[in-house]
């Protein structure tokens, strides 16, 4: 996915789509304080680490999404906005609706496979 400009409670955004998180990051010192906390969410990253990070309800105006959204909070993202394939994100020009597209899966076959037939 590009990164596109974007709005996120009406504060100019960088916004990155990535297909490969599955929930929204937002930059904590772009959010007004006055936002209401929602709860928490244990964050699972690549590694295997975890991480216990709040979340917060935020309206986010791209071209990939405009919604309200369940967003967790970081302090220093790599983007102000990361949105992952959540529901209603879309690529521009795209005709998927309710997720990021994703490349089609395709079948490998490995040579142990193809040999016993």
């Amino acid at each position: 996915m590009l990164v596109a400009p974007g709005q996120m409670n009406d504060v100019k955004s960088t916004v990155l789509g990535n297909s490969g998180c599955s929930s929204v990051v937002v930059k904590r010192g772009l959010v007004a304080s006055k936002v209401p906390r929602v709860g928490t969410r244990i964050v699972c990253f690549v590694d295997g680490s975890t991480r216990r990070v709040p979340t917060l309800v935020v309206f986010i105006d791209c071209p990939y999404i405009k919604s309200n959204v369940e967003a967790t909070l970081y302090d220093q993202p790599l983007y102000d906005v990361i949105l992952g394939s959540i529901k209603g994100v879309k690529c521009p020009g795209s005709q998927a609706n309710d997720q990021l597209n994703s490349l089609d899966a395709v079948t490998v076959e490995t040579k142990v496979a193809s040999k016993r037939g």
